[in-house]
């Protein structure tokens, strides 16, 4: 079950679980080993479906990409609580093992559809780095979270061009919440990148799973070979088994 609120406003409590994935890095990448992503959904269904028309009359998201979280173990989700202070975003927000920014910001989305003809009523976008999340206890892949988040920004405000004054980095968690949030996290799995290793790099993928994240059930897994473009694009992309790849796994009970 999910609940939230917005700007004030309780949304109707839907079914939906949450997600959580981890990345686990390539063996010769620099920078953070792990990352983990965090999707929260909150979809209202149409009161009559319609062929032809949208499945939802309202739609609450919140992503973080990359919760900037390093665990020895899967099961420190366990109780965890994350606060976002400037910080801990200035401890997290490092350069990634390929160069991108490990930016643990939240992604809000939130749409309303007209039931009669389908047309949008309100789409808006936001972004924060000022939020709270706090897991309970895990029973066995799952485990219950509250979120809250503050001071949500439009991409234009996020994307600043001057620097933030000492007061501003001062000001975090001001004010009501405006987004609050519960909901059931399921662990879904994740995936493991691997520089080359031969022709099978699962095993391999797997024991650097566990080794990373301690004793972890596997229900499944594939690999993904990373295409290659010969002679800058000339030729058709090459995939070849030995090359360097992505061991996808789903989490097993």
């Amino acid at each position: 079950m999910s609940w939230a609120q917005w700007r004030g406003e309780t949304l109707p409590t839907t079914k939906e679980d949450a997600h959580l994935t981890v990345t686990v890095a390539a063996g010769d990448a620099c920078g953070p080993r792990q990352h983990w992503r965090l999707s929260f959904g909150l979809y209202v269904p149409m009161p009559e479906p319609r062929p032809n028309r949208l499945l939802y009359e309202r739609v609450l998201s919140a992503e973080i990409n990359d919760m900037g979280i390093e665990l020895k173990d899967w099961r420190e989700l366990s109780g965890l609580t994350i606060r976002t202070t400037p910080a801990l975003v200035a401890q997290v927000q490092v350069c990634g093992p390929y160069g991108s920014l490990v930016d643990p910001v939240m992604d809000v989305h939130h749409c309303i559809v007209s039931p009669a003809d389908g047309e949008y009523l309100l789409c808006e976008s936001g972004k924060t780095l000022e939020y709270e999340l706090r897991f309970g206890q895990l029973d066995g892949l799952y485990l219950p979270c509250e979120l809250e988040a503050w001071a949500v920004m439009t991409d234009a405000e996020y994307e600043r061009t001057e620097p933030e004054s000492a007061e501003e980095l001062a000001r975090f968690a001001v004010g009501e919440p405006v987004l609050r949030g519960m909901a059931r996290v399921a662990f879904t799995g994740g995936s493991v990148e691997m520089e080359r290793c031969g022709a099978d790099p699962v095993p391999l993928a797997l024991k650097r799973l566990r080794q990373e994240l301690g004793p972890l059930e596997v229900e499944s897994s594939s690999v993904q070979w990373t295409v290659r473009y010969p002679n800058a694009f000339v030729h058709e992309p090459v995939t070849e088994p030995g090359w360097r790849s992505k061991v996808s796994f789903r989490a097993g009970a």
